[in-house]
């Protein structure tokens, strides 16, 4: 079907941007926020975009976006005015410099309504192998959609499968919380059995007359998404090609759902610096200007999807919740959540990891979590409590709060690498420096000395040495430290230099 021909049947929900400058076949729609959508692209596709990858400061984007569509052969580009209520003028000039085709979707329609009736336009009507042509260009249409997104995306998909096909279907995060599907015909004791046998690589029991697939394979199973899919009709089957192109679906929707939002990264990277304006600013950007907060710190590769998990709001995770942002900065993951009560998170982030931990295998994933501050002047001083308190959450407990900031291993951990280093190499660097040489180990009889509390019997039992050569080398210690053990003072100098050695 021609280009002209689909803007007529369309009833103002096309409109053309300037001339036409041609009127190519349209073979399929697809509705992309991807600033770079080609490999999802197979050619002659009416592309609708929300804009969500335009910037006003760069325009060198619609450059880019342009280019990529011209290079992937799609007949013309829709752009929707719901985001800023009118087209960008560079995007109109590039469309133009490329000879593109551009069409404007005005306000009062949905890319939701357009994609459905021009796919059934190039369906034709061709009964079950119309309706699974529909469905594929659906997929296609909704794999990168608006920036305003949410569980309705899939709702919507959802919805038309179950009509048109025969196959009712809900997707589920790890933890069994319903992400989209309709709120019956999955009980919560189903969801719960679905999200366990899903973590265990399908072991144990499970509702009998689900099929489940996980979304996608190739990540630890504590992050993905569960599709779970069953024939509306109880003697119906459910076709391993619906089963596909929603596979696709899902995995692109959690793709761009695990996104964050520029202003969360913003928020990030000034955390990660030393200005109380820039942070006070980005708060503000991210509507969290206001009333206490709590900082949450993080490290491991899936720890944003934990996170964003175990502090969801409601029932969906296209949001860390409307009083939280969280983005990655500094190889860390940070995120400030508007509560009062730290321990509440804790308690939410601990029971999150602990339900999670068979499928995250050897992706460990640390979080440190500060007490409430009350204003934007103290989140950086939260900041460097939540990150200390990371270190302190190696192996266990996975989950590190401000309770633990009664331990000296935090206020070591708060202290920067350069003067721990040099610490060290002051008081235990003569020690070093022997043991290298020698090849003798004055530092771990320092360490197990200590551990007994300067037991001599104690600590000569635990290293299985005879009392006289335990002293011998004490003495050789305090010869090389210039530090007698038996005061109080260089004790506590002798430990705290140890401990900062045995620190990570």
């Amino acid at each position: 079907m021609r280009l002209r021909e689909i803007i007529a049947r369309a009833d103002g929900a096309l409109v053309p941007v300037g001339e036409l400058p041609a009127d190519p076949p349209v073979l399929a729609v697809a509705t992309t926020d991807l600033l770079d959508p080609r490999r999802y692209l197979a050619g002659g596709e009416l592309v609708l975009t929300g804009l969500a990858w335009w910037r006003p400061d760069q325009p060198g984007r619609s450059h880019g976006f342009v280019a990529a569509l011209v290079g992937a052969g799609v007949a013309a580009l829709a752009a929707g005015e719901a985001e800023f209520g009118v087209i960008p003028e560079d995007l109109i000039e590039a469309c133009a410099a490329a000879g593109l085709p551009l069409l404007r979707v005005p306000l009062a329609f949905s890319f939701a309504t357009i994609t459905e009736r021009v796919s059934r336009q190039l369906a034709g009507g061709e009964g079950v192998i119309g309706m699974l042509s529909r469905q594929r260009v659906l997929v296609e249409a909704v794999a990168a959609a608006a920036r305003d997104r949410g569980p309705a995306v899939l709702n919507e998909v959802l919805a038309l499968v179950e009509r048109d096909l025969g196959v009712r279907g809900w997707v589920l995060s790890a933890t069994g919380r319903l992400l989209a599907g309709p709120a019956t015909g999955v009980d919560d004791r189903d969801r719960r059995r679905l999200a366990e046998r899903h973590l265990n690589a399908g072991a144990g029991g499970r509702p009998a007359r689900f099929s489940t697939v996980t979304v996608p394979p190739d990540v630890p199973r504590a992050v993905a998404w569960l599709l779970v899919v069953e024939p509306a009709d109880p003697d119906g089957v459910v076709d391993p090609a619906v089963v596909g192109e929603l596979t696709s679906l899902v995995a692109l929707e959690r793709e761009l759902a695990l996104r964050r939002p520029d202003v969360d990264d913003a928020l990030a990277a000034a955390l990660a610096g030393s200005s109380a304006a820039d942070v006070a600013v980005a708060l503000r950007r991210c509507g969290l200007a206001e009333g206490p907060a709590v900082v949450v710190a993080a490290r491991g590769d899936w720890a944003a999807a934990v996170i964003s998990e175990a502090l969801a709001d409601g029932p969906d995770l296209w949001v860390l919740g409307r009083t939280g942002a969280l983005g990655r900065a500094a190889e860390q993951t940070l995120a400030v959540v508007g509560s009062a009560d730290a321990g509440s998170v804790v308690d939410r982030l601990a029971a999150t990891i602990a339900l999670l931990a068979p499928g995250l295998g050897s992706a460990p994933v640390q979080i440190g979590v500060s007490d409430a501050v009350g204003e934007a002047s103290a989140v950086l001083a939260a900041v460097a409590e939540a990150r200390a308190l990371v270190a302190t959450a190696a192996p266990s407990p996975a989950v590190a709060g401000p309770d633990r900031l009664a331990s000296s291993a935090l206020l070591l951990a708060a202290v920067p690498a350069e003067l721990r280093a040099g610490y060290v190499d002051r008081v235990l660097g003569p020690l070093l420096d022997h043991d290298r040489v020698h090849r003798t180990d004055l530092v771990g009889t320092l360490r197990n000395y200590l551990d007994c509390s300067g037991s001599w019997s104690r600590c000569a039992e635990r290293m299985h040495l005879h009392v006289n050569t335990l002293r011998y080398r004490v003495e050789r210690i305090q010869a090389l430290t210039g530090r007698d053990v038996r005061r109080l003072d260089d004790q506590i100098d002798l430990l705290l230099a140890v401990r900062l050695l045995d620190a990570p």
